[in-house]
């Protein structure tokens, strides 16, 4: 699912962000607080 990003003093849309969540076999829904850390620590995800 994508959420826009609005410009608050203008009102256009500057951008979309994902609502992400992992469907693991094992562990059920993983949050991104979960995940996210991981793959910053291992660089395969960069965040502004």
């Amino acid at each position: 699912m994508y959420q826009p990003m609005y410009e608050l003093s203008t009102g256009a849309v500057r951008g979309v962000e994902a609502l992400l969540r992992w469907s693991h076999p094992q562990r059920g829904i993983v949050l991104p607080s979960d995940f996210i850390p991981v793959l910053e620590s291992t660089r395969l995800i960069v965040l502004g």
